[in-house]
């Protein structure tokens, strides 16, 4: 009996030492880790992010004035084939009215082509200039590029004689001869599409470099400041 009771007691111990060891403990926290504090960022390192925002806005702002500027390059070209196309048209109706008046050749007949073809001939001109103007996107579009201004200097002249010769062809030569309408000059209208554009570019670059110019002279005012600050506390701290 004595035998019986004491395994009956061990066999209790051992079964309360599982339930013990199976009960789920709480995980512990590790309260040694310093927990860190949040700080305020200073003024110059707010002025320090503001310079690189800015800075990275220009970075932006001038990578798509040069994906612009070649997307105007290529219209460019397609705008002086057309102005190739509207050249053909005056010399074709001009010769015409030369053969039919049938009392002109040499050099005659090519004056007078060319007197017919002068809106055509500045539109060739303006569009080769601007053209040229376009293709380095690297430089800025800057209005005083001789090549600009040649072509904006052309485009008055054309206008005038637009409206001076508004039928192509030299139908003058020729009694009865049929006339036709000068189309009006497709490189006007570029050249003002052209314009708007570098307007805006340039008024896009100006307002980031006034930007980067305000957050620069901030930092330099704050520098300025902790510096004489310094110096007042130095001088007072002597005093002393």
């Amino acid at each position: 009996p004595e035998s019986f009771s004491t395994m009956a007691a061990s066999t209790t111990t051992q079964r309360r030492g599982q339930r013990a060891s199976n009960t789920a403990t709480p995980p512990s926290t590790d309260a040694s880790k310093p927990v860190a504090a949040a700080t305020k960022p200073s003024l110059e390192e707010q002025l320090q992010r503001a310079e690189a925002a800015v800075q990275k806005a220009r970075d932006a702002t001038a990578q798509l004035h040069v994906w612009w500027r070649q997307h105007l390059f290529r219209l460019s070209l397609l705008v002086l084939l057309l102005c190739l196309h509207q050249t053909q048209k005056p010399s074709e109706q001009c010769i015409k009215n030369i053969k039919a008046a049938n009392q002109y050749s040499g050099l005659e007949a090519i004056y007078y082509i060319l007197n017919d073809s002068v809106v055509e001939i500045m539109g060739l001109i303006m569009m080769s200039s601007l053209t040229y103007f376009l293709y380095d996107e690297s430089k800025p579009a800057n209005f005083s590029e001789p090549l600009y201004m040649l072509s904006t200097s052309l485009v008055p002249m054309q206008l005038a004689t637009y409206f001076q010769q508004p039928l192509v062809g030299c139908a003058h030569l020729v009694e009865g001869a049929e006339t036709v309408e000068r189309a009006f000059p497709v490189s006007v209208i570029y050249h003002t599409i052209v314009t708007l554009s570098c307007f805006f570019m340039n008024y896009q670059m100006t307002a980031r470099n006034k930007e980067i110019k305000s957050v620069t002279t901030m930092r330099k005012t704050l520098a300025e400041a902790e510096r004489k600050e310094a110096e007042t506390k130095k001088k007072a701290g002597k005093k002393k």
